[in-house]
């Protein structure tokens, strides 16, 4: 009787893992947090944006994307100042990378198709850390710079903080 009253912990952890429990609520209520801040932060975007005038923007649309696409991925607005534009770099490919890694469990766990293994894993799991290192250093530098340095050209507002401790 005493052992049919034990768990076998092997066959509750596959069916029920411990991401999916308590730290998937808190992970949810981050996640929204984070999603609401960027909705507001559009929103006030997108009334600036309405405060100019009509301009044809449908003309030119591969030199745009390219542009676009050197902005968001190439930083170039951000690494004309070189330290906290590196920062910046780091913390967007940090983030961008453990996306795809998340991405990818995601996948495995919910096709049961298992291709995290092998040197395939060891190569996957070392990048995923070592860009989420990259990240960590990237936030750790831009705290330091907002709460040690303090440039005077630096304003920092709510959000700024916000955007630190998500």
């Amino acid at each position: 009787m005493l052992r049919s009253s034990r768990c076998n912990f092997s066959a509750s952890l596959s069916s029920n893992p411990p991401w999916s429990a308590p730290r998937a609520n808190v992970t949810g209520f981050v996640a929204a947090v984070a999603v609401a801040f960027l909705a507001w932060g559009i929103y006030k975007r997108f009334l600036l944006w309405r405060l100019g005038g009509k301009a044809a923007r449908l003309d030119r649309v591969p030199e745009r994307l390219a542009g676009l696409f050197a902005e968001i991925f190439g930083q170039r607005r951000n690494l004309r100042d070189p330290v906290p534009g590196v920062a910046h770099a780091l913390i967007l490919y940090g983030f961008l990378a453990e996306v795809v890694a998340t991405g990818l469990i995601a996948v495995q766990e919910n096709t049961g198709i298992h291709f995290l293994k092998g040197p395939f894993y060891l190569g996957y799991s070392l990048l995923s850390d070592v860009f989420g290192l990259l990240a960590i250093a990237g936030l750790g530098f831009m705290l330091y710079r907002r709460l040690v340095l303090r440039p005077a050209r630096l304003h920092t507002l709510f959000d700024d903080w916000v955007a630190l401790g998500l």
